[in-house]
């Protein structure tokens, strides 16, 4: 379980080698994949350092009941999946996580019974920090996601922040599906079944970087402009229905459980403040005073070529108050 909501991290680094793929050369439809965008994390993963931001959605999942006022049942598009329908009863809360269940149950002319909550309708966003700690389901037939869509419905695009297939529980991927056109990548060596793992998305107008437990996984500019529009995001666990999830054998273990510590997102403000020592720190004229950095008040100071000697940067935990007559 979580302790609390994150603060600035130290930063993640680039790590682990991602490799390029393709939806034509995996031979993916919209169809076959379905959609679908999950994250994961063995150590609580923060928001990148490099900026600063603020908490917009969040679910810790306590409780025993899904929160209404953020999310509906359902996949982000669509009634059904590929080869399992969303069963309302498959939704459950309970020791801190949400918990996804697929089955093997029929119903709305599927053979299997997954689960997914999307929250369409009660929240949108354009760019941001996405993040989720999961575990996913280890099994032939299952595949756990985390998916962004337009907010107003339709398609394309669609965002897989993350997407795994339990037949591969150490090889988590990531895909933009935009009408024809998509990208993707999967890395080795992050075991998702075993334990929590953080999963995260920098999304911004030019870039999309990916993220396990804080370090940079893959990064893509191709297709990244096609995503310049208010999104609205789904967890999901589909089963069966195509080689891409795969179908269900006798090895699959039953039922399958896709568990969510917490699911967030983030709004960025502005680059990270100027850390200029561990407490605060009065800015030596007008050279220093121009850096950019958070004033007293908590605002914002973008920084300033003739910027007062008297101006006070934040710096490390506290701050000095500057003169009224400073605020920019």
């Amino acid at each position: 379980m979580r302790t609390s909501h994150p603060s600035p991290a130290t930063g993640p680094g680039l790590g682990g080698t991602a490799f390029r793929l393709t939806g034509a050369a995996l031979g993916l439809t919209r169809a076959a994949l379905g959609l679908g965008l999950c994250l994961a994390g063995s150590v609580q993963a923060e928001p990148p350092a490099h900026s600063t931001w603020k908490l917009t959605f969040s679910d810790e999942f306590e409780g025993t009941t899904l929160d209404a006022s953020k999310w509906s049942n359902g996949y982000a598009l669509g009634a059904t999946g590929p080869g399992s329908w969303p069963d309302p009863a498959n939704v459950r809360i309970s020791d801190g996580s949400l918990k996804l269940f697929g089955e093997k149950k029929a119903g709305q002319g599927k053979t299997y019974a997954g689960a997914a909550i999307t929250n369409r309708g009660k929240f949108k966003q354009m760019y941001g920090y996405m993040e989720a700690r999961i575990k996913m389901p280890k099994g032939k037939g299952f595949s756990a996601k985390m998916t962004g869509t337009k907010a107003d419905g339709g398609y394309p695009p669609w965002l897989d922040i993350i997407e795994t297939r339990g037949e591969e529980p150490d090889h988590p991927y990531w895909y933009i599906h935009a009408g024809g056109k998509e990208a993707g990548a999967g890395w080795n060596g992050t075991n998702l079944v075993s334990e929590y793992h953080t999963l995260g998305t920098e999304w911004n107008a030019d870039e999309l970087i990916f993220y396990v437990d804080g370090v940079v996984k893959a990064r893509d500019k191709t297709l990244a402009s096609l995503c310049r529009m208010e999104m609205c995001w789904a967890l999901e666990l589909m089963v069966g229905g195509d080689s891409w999830i795969g179908i269900p054998d006798g090895t699959t273990p039953w039922p399958g459980v896709y568990e969510i510590d917490y699911a967030r997102i983030y709004a960025r403000l502005g680059p990270a403040p100027v850390r200029l020592s561990a407490a605060p720190v009065r800015a030596q004229g007008a050279t220093s005073a121009a850096l950019p950095g958070f004033l007293a008040d908590g605002r914002w100071w973008s920084g300033r070529p003739a910027a007062p000697a008297s101006r006070v940067l934040c710096a490390g935990s506290g701050c000095a108050v500057p003169a009224a007559s400073s605020h920019p």
